[in-house]
């Protein structure tokens, strides 16, 4: 395994997003990101608003893309499909959406212009949202004041046990997130085996 260097753990995001590229160029990307593995959650904890808002802006597509990489298996299908033409990928922002009779059509913007995809199906693989305000029972919470946003726009507000911070700040005695709503406490939440430990770590805390 790889002994992360102090300056790859404190200091400027800047900084230490340089030492990650040396590291990844002497040791490669993989075995670097086991190394960041089971420091994760500390390095979230500790990090200021400021600090995540950065690292979400410019750095998070890329670590979810070498972070929660695909299996060998599902890349070599990929690839097949690639191949064969009868997979495409695109690179754009969705402007908006429209449903017809028997189509749908995808408005993008890409890096060559607006364009737009026609299909007999649209189906949305982006994952989890976590605008808080759209879903009716976390709006209603926080309609209530048993709930807030936190400042990372990962959802609602939680401390360090995943318990929903009041609008005051307080903590619910009884309502606690799980899973990828909780990404704003514990960031690395998606994948099953994290999601695992929170489990744990929260039955044995209301057995207790």
């Amino acid at each position: 395994p790889i002994d992360l260097p102090p300056e790859a753990l404190a200091g400027p995001l800047s900084a230490r997003l340089a030492t990650a590229r040396r590291l990844a160029e002497t040791h490669g990307w993989r075995r670097l990101m086991e190394a960041y593995r089971p420091i994760t959650l500390d390095l979230w904890r500790t990090a200021a608003d400021a600090e995540r808002a950065r690292f979400l802006r410019h750095l998070r597509p890329w670590w979810d893309v070498h972070r929660h990489r695909l299996a060998p298996e599902i890349a070599a299908e990929l690839d097949r499909l690639l191949v064969e033409r009868r997979l495409t990928v695109r690179a754009g922002r969705i402007r908006n959406v429209e449903a017809f009779a028997r189509t749908a059509a995808l408005h993008l913007t890409t890096r060559d212009g607006p364009q737009t995809l026609s299909a007999p199906w649209l189906i949305d693989c982006t994952g989890p949202g976590h605008d808080a305000t759209t879903a009716p029972l976390t709006a209603d919470l926080i309609a209530q004041g048993r709930a807030r946003l936190a400042a990372s726009g990962l959802g609602l507000d939680l401390d360090q046990a995943g318990r929903v911070l009041h609008a005051d700040g307080t903590p619910d005695l009884d309502l606690y997130v799980l899973g990828p709503p909780a990404r704003a406490a514990f960031w690395e939440t998606v994948a099953v085996p994290d999601i695992r430990q929170r489990i744990e770590a929260l039955a044995a805390r209301l057995t207790a």
